[in-house]
């Protein structure tokens, strides 16, 4: 059995979510829409059994429906680290980032 990332973008009020998952992969069937769309439970009854099905635009993929891969999340210790790394945060300047955008006004009174 193996495993693959798919990636879907979803548009709710104007901003685009983007949703990265992992399917399992042990069979996989194409459907094109229109027959996905006809046979919208018998899909989803597929995928509850884990099965992986593509479906496709003009023989074209354009989405993934698969069980999601179980497994443990990551201890955020460890992803902690994982993103400092990444970002190389450990370059990035020690200043206080805000220390010139700072309102030197007097400001307003205000009644205690």
């Amino acid at each position: 059995m193996s495993s693959r990332s798919v990636e879907r973008i979803e548009v709710r009020s104007g901003h685009a979510v983007m949703y990265t998952s992992d399917v399992q992969e042990e069979v996989v069937m194409q459907m094109g829409v229109t027959e996905a769309r006809r046979r919208f439970k018998e899909v989803l009854d597929r995928v509850a059994r884990g099965e992986v099905i593509d479906i496709t635009r003009r023989d074209t993929v354009i989405a993934v429906l698969g069980p999601p891969i179980s497994r443990p999340p990551e201890p955020l210790a460890e992803a902690l680290l994982a993103w400092r790394q990444d970002w190389h945060v450990d370059s990035w300047p020690d200043d206080e980032p805000f220390a010139d955008t700072r309102d030197r006004s007097a400001g307003r009174d205000s009644p205690l």
